[in-house]
């Protein structure tokens, strides 16, 4: 928790919503999102699982990469605040 009520609301919001998204992963993607969050390339990620780069594309969009992606972001500008 912070000390900021409307921020503990904005994640709370945010967690509820990966949990949800989060709950309908198939193991493949999860597998993709957890080395995009480490920051792993596309390219990186294929080698690694030993599949092509659009395979692994298609797992993380099918795993609502963009908006995981979104929230990631929020919280690290929010850590930068110090908040």
């Amino acid at each position: 928790k912070t000390s900021s009520e409307t921020i503990n609301i904005e994640f709370n919001n945010y967690f509820q919503l990966l949990e949800a998204i989060m709950s309908k992963w198939t193991a493949p993607q999860a597998d993709a999102i957890y080395y995009k969050l480490l920051g792993y390339s596309e390219i990186a990620i294929a080698e690694i699982l030993n599949i092509k780069q659009p395979a692994v594309n298609q797992r993380a969009k099918t795993a609502s990469w963009n908006s995981i992606e979104l929230i990631v972001n929020r919280y690290e500008n929010l850590i930068k605040l110090k908040l």
